[in-house]
C-alpha cells in the first residue's frame, strides 16, 4: 500500500524458475502450474506436517522446459515422473496454506556434517555481516570434512581477509 500510495505502482510477488516459468503470484499458485510437496525427512519438513505440509516443491507448468540439452545426469536430479507428466524438483521447500504456496527454505543451500548435522550457510553469514567490523563473509564446507568454516573479509583492520574455521 505504502509504495501505491508514494510511487502509483504496485508490486508483486512472483516465483517461479527458468525451467518452468511462472509457477505463483502472490503466494497464489498459478492456474496452469501443479504442485506437489516431497518429504524431506534429513531436514525436518514432512507432507504429514500440522498445521501444513511441507516440503520440497516439484512443480508442472505447460511452459516448462523439456529437460536440459546434453546432460543427462542433471536430467534424471532435476526431473520426475509423476503420471503423465515431468515435474521440476526446484530445490526449494515450500509449504502449502490453503491453497496458497510459500517458500520457507532452500534444500540447495545447506550442506551436512560427517555427524549428521545439517548447516544452512545463508543464516551464519548475514550473522557475521552484521558486525561493524565484517565486510562480507563467505561460510563453506567440504564433503567429509567435519569442520565449518569461513571466510571473512575484514572493514576497517587493516586485513584484508583472514580465515576460521571451527
Amino acid at each position: 500500500k505504502w509504495i501505491w500510495d508514494v510511487f502509483g505502482v504496485s508490486v508483486t510477488d512472483g516465483y517461479g524458475t527458468s525451467e518452468t516459468g511462472a509457477i505463483a503470484t502472490n503466494t497464489d499458485i498459478n492456474d496452469q502450474s501443479y504442485l506437489q510437496l516431497f518429504d524431506e525427512p534429513e531436514l525436518g519438513y514432512m507432507t504429514s506436517d500440522v498445521p501444513y505440509p511441507r516440503g520440497e516443491i516439484v512443480a508442472f507448468t505447460k511452459r516448462m522446459t523439456p529437460g536440459y540439452f546434453n546432460d543427462p545426469i542433471a536430467n534424471e536430479n532435476s526431473f520426475i515422473m509423476i503420471g503423465e507428466k515431468k515435474f521440476f524438483r526446484t530445490g526449494d521447500i515450500g509449504m502449502l496454506m490453503d491453497g496458497k504456496i510459500s517458500i520457507i527454505d532452500r534444500k540447495k543451500s545447506l550442506f551436512k556434517l560427517p555427524n549428521g548435522v545439517f548447516v544452512a550457510p545463508a543464516p551464519l553469514e548475514t550473522l557475521f555481516g552484521q558486525s561493524p567490523l565484517i565486510n562480507q563473509a563467505l561460510v563453506f564446507g567440504s564433503p567429509g570434512s567435519r569442520t565449518v568454516s569461513a571466510l571473512v573479509v575484514l572493514t576497517s583492520m587493516g586485513i584484508k581477509a583472514v580465515s576460521y574455521t571451527h
